[in-house]
């Protein structure tokens, strides 16, 4: 809410940019469109107004944290050595694919259910 400067209740990629740039860091933080894009899956996250809210903040930051995650674990499978190590990061990255493929099919139930449940309220008003 503090971020919101016109106080339409979301926000946008300007209100965004502009809060980012005010966090006490060591380094400053510069949002540009494209990482507002990658950040919005493409704006998938985005009401018509181009905003997002507090659910949509929390999806994204878990995205970007997913993200950080992925390069991170890419980084040390290229500089280590070990393959004792190599077999473990490995085995993580695995781990994150068939998570990724369970979130998609739990997202296709979930779909699913909605729209059954949908048809049940609807067939239980006809009746």
């Amino acid at each position: 809410e503090q971020m919101d400067e016109d106080k339409s209740g979301g926000l946008n990629f300007t209100e965004l940019k502009e809060r980012i740039r005010l966090l006490p860091t060591d380094h400053p933080i510069y949002l540009i469109k494209d990482d507002f894009d990658l950040m919005t899956s493409g704006g998938k996250l985005l009401d018509d107004k181009g905003e997002f809210d507090a659910k949509q903040f929390e999806e994204m930051m878990l995205n970007e944290l997913l993200r950080y995650a992925q390069r991170q674990l890419t980084f040390c499978m290229t500089e280590t050595s070990d393959k004792d190590n190599k077999s473990i990061i490995l085995m993580l990255k695995l781990l994150e694919v068939c998570m990724a493929g369970m979130e998609t099919r739990t997202k296709v139930i979930d779909e699913r259910l909605e729209r059954m449940e949908s048809f049940m309220r609807r067939d239980q008003g006809k009746g």
